[in-house]
Parts: C-alpha cells; structure tokens; sequence
C-alpha cells in the first residue's frame, strides 16, 4: 500500500502513515489510526500518573494509603497489599452486558464500581513511598523503578544499588546525580556513560576509569579535562578542586559546559542499535520514532520499553510484548 496523508482528528494536523505501517496494522486486523503519533502517547499518558502522590481514605483500612489518586477521584481504592490478595474477587463486580447502551457507556460505569489499587508497588520491601515499582528494597521516591536496592529520588532505575538523585540508570552502584547511564560504579554528575568506574563531571564515556570533567573518550584512564595525567598527576590535582565547596563545584560545572561545546555531537543517545530513529535508545533493531527503550525489534511510536522485550509492537508505552498495539502499562 502507498503511503497515506491523514489529518488528525485531535490536533488537526496532517500525519503521515507509512506502507509498512499499513502493513501492520493489516497483519493485526486493525484500522489505520486517526490520530497522530504524539496525541496517542498523550491518550496513552492521560491514563497515568508517574509522579505524584496523595494521601487518600481507602476501603480496607482506617488509615489512609498514599496513592495516584486525588480526592476528586470517587471509585473505590484498595491498598496494594490488599488488592493482590486473594481477600477479594474482582467478578463479584461482574454485570450483564446491555445492549441497549452503549459499550463505552457501560465500561465507564463499571470502572467507577471496580476497585483500584492505590499505588502499583509489587514484590517491594521497605519502600512504601515509591510508585510504578517492582521488586525495591529500601528504597525511597522512585518512580517507573525495579529491580533495585537502597536508592533515592529517581525514575528508570533498573538493577541498581546505592544510587541517589539519577533517572534512567541501569546496573549502576554506589552513583549520584547520573542520567542515561549504564553499569557505572561511584560515579558522580555524569550523563550517556557506560561501563564506567569513579567518573566525575563527565559525559558520553564509555569504559573508562578514574576521569574528571572528560567528553566523548573511549578505554580511558587518568583524565582531566580531556588530558591525560599520571596517577600520581591525577589525584593531587583532584585534591586541589576543593570539591566540597559549592562555588568550586558550579565553577567546575560551567567550564564543563563550555568544554562540550567544543566536541561532536551523536545524532541520538544509544548503543547496539540497527535502523532505528528516535533517541535514548539501546540494543535495539528495525524501529522508529522510540524513544527511552531497550530490547525493541521491529516496533514503532513507542515509549519507555525497559522492563521486558517488545518484538513486532506499535504505539506501546511502559510496556512489553509481541504483536502489541496501543498498550500503556503492561508486560
């Protein structure tokens, strides 16, 4: 099929839908969209909250849950505890189907009577104050997370420990203030690092050791600036940076900034991809316009793949599966 020009029924702007969208949308049995990539991640959105808690009554216990859900919303709320036990069974809430009505009528109602969990926190310990989680210990305000231990303030923290004040971190130890970094150990204020081990200040570097204010180096050691010292060199003239003082820092932070100016540029954020368009993503083949994901093959227009593999997907978000499509929150 040719491609196709359509104009969105949301924004009302013109989209455009490949031949090999069509393709598959006609392997799914499902009708070409309507709306455009971006107002169906925001349809998609509308249904989550990621950050933001309440302190709100719920119905198997006196005290009150923090939950997604602000007091203007009127359904039932169980504690997560409570909603994944075999206390309650959700098809004592069932209803017949009347055909009088409309589907959408009748889904509506029945989402006000069916309970909801306050918070999505399973398998956790000790991490009460966390959202969107799976499998934390110890852990303290982070959000779309799993797999971790001991970390705090954070969102896309993945098999990590000892981590505080970073998003999207994947096998990270003992770290502060990192961003899009992956198995990086005591590593501060650094972003687009992989395999890195005492880095400070530093972006886009990939197995190096014991750097200071470095862009875009590669099996490094020993470097400041992007120069190389001796060891010896190295730690005297970190000493002298004096980085308890909050002036030295921003002052380092600002010749940092004016450092990368200097030095190329990647056309995306990523590692071990093949014919893929977006950004912030790894490990990928065959996908278009995704963006924050891993382990996606032959997908498109999604978003926030990182707990479990999406093959053969279209328009999934903070999901994972095959054959997939317009999915938010689902493994």
């Amino acid at each position: 099929m040719n491609q196709g020009i359509k104009k969105c029924q949301s924004c009302k702007k013109q989209f455009i839908i490949e031949p090999d969208d069509f393709a598959f949308y006609e392997k799914i049995s499902v009708p070409p969209p309507t709306w455009c990539p971006e107002c169906r991640l925001i349809r998609r959105m509308t249904l989550r909250n990621s950050r933001v808690f309440y302190l709100k009554p719920i119905e198997d216990s006196d005290k009150p849950a923090f939950s997604y859900f602000s007091k203007q919303f009127t359904s039932k709320i169980y504690s997560s505890q409570y909603w994944w036990s075999d206390n309650w069974d959700g098809l004592q809430f069932g209803k017949e189907y009347d055909f009088n009505k409309s589907f959408f009528q009748q889904f509506k109602e029945l989402n006000y009577e069916v309970p909801f969990f306050a918070n999505y926190n399973a398998a956790s310990t000790n991490s009460d104050y966390c959202g969107n989680v799976y499998d934390l210990k110890n852990c303290y305000l982070l959000f779309n997370s799993g797999y971790s231990e001991d970390c705090l303030y954070g969102t896309d923290v993945i098999h990590s420990q000892f981590c505080i004040d970073v998003s999207h971190v994947i096998n990270c130890s003992f770290s502060i203030e990192l961003q899009d970094c992956e198995k990086c150990y005591q590593c501060l204020f650094s972003t687009h690092c992989k395999e890195c081990t005492d880095v400070f200040f530093s972006e886009n570097l990939i197995n190096c050791d014991s750097c200071f204010g470095c862009i875009n180096l590669r099996h490094k050691r020993y470097c400041i600036f992007n120069e190389q010292h001796s060891k010896d060199s190295y730690f005297k003239t970190i000493k002298e940076f004096n980085q308890g003082s909050y002036q030295n820092l921003t002052a380092i932070r600002d010749k940092i900034n004016h450092l990368r100016l200097k030095y190329p540029f990647k056309y995306l954020h990523g590692i071990h991809n093949v014919n893929i368009t977006g950004d912030y993503i790894d490990h990928s083949k065959n996908c278009k316009s995704c963006f924050v994901s891993r382990d996606l093959e032959n997908s498109a227009y999604s978003q926030f793949v990182l707990f479990g593999k999406g093959r053969d997907s279209y328009d999934i978000t903070i999901a994972g599966g095959e054959m997939c499509y317009e999915i938010m929150g689902a493994l």
